[in-house]
């Protein structure tokens, strides 16, 4: 399979593998000190990684059906949290696979940190004793509150939920920071 222009198939896969783990950390998944241990794990010809409660393949064929990927059943009922990364794969293998409760990312989404873009603001699940106190405070219900889609390219590299309350802030010239909320909803793989 073709690589990104300019660089070789391998610095294609240790960006990713990188950006993974970085993923992985910001999420809370994994530890720093970790994260050298693991990128000492990156072989070019190895496609199936273990990180702690994860399990990661790299899928370099055209995934035409669920039923065609190796072992996709063991994988499913492995017990682990499972992420593919793939080159290509049509949205109802992708559904079938969310699903079966399998994280899908492209190969171009994780050839940058997308949060580590100057332009993204600092985001934060709230907690559920948090989520009580942000709607008495606020006299507000879930209906009122602006939205974020689930398949929003923060809420999937943060693994957020439906209904998951984001505190979000942003820098702000005027007063420092400015703080929004923001509720996870359902959305449809469009564009993503």
């Amino acid at each position: 399979m073709d690589s990104i222009i300019g660089i070789n198939s391998n610095e294609e896969k240790e960006i990713i593998f990188d950006n993974l783990l970085k993923m992985l950390y910001n999420r809370n998944k994994i530890k720093q000190p970790d994260i050298e241990k693991y990128k000492k794990m990156l072989k070019s010809n190895i496609t199936e990684y273990n990180i702690n409660d994860f399990r990661v393949f790299f899928i370099n064929y055209r995934i035409s059906s669920k039923n065609k990927i190796d072992n996709i059943n063991k994988i499913i009922n492995n017990g682990k949290n499972n992420i593919f990364i793939t080159r290509y794969i049509p949205d109802r293998i992708w559904l079938q696979l969310i699903e079966a409760n399998i994280e899908v990312f492209k190969y171009e989404e994780l050839m940058i940190n997308v949060i580590d873009h100057d332009f993204v603001p600092k985001h934060e699940k709230l907690t559920d004793d948090e989520k009580k106190d942000f709607y008495k405070d606020f006299l507000c219900t879930p209906k009122q509150l602006p939205r974020i889609l689930l398949y929003d390219p923060i809420s999937r590299y943060y693994k957020y939920e439906i209904n998951d309350i984001i505190r979000i802030t942003r820098p702000s010239i005027m007063c420092g920071n400015s703080i929004t909320y923001r509720k996870v909803v359902n959305s449809d793989l469009i564009n993503i």
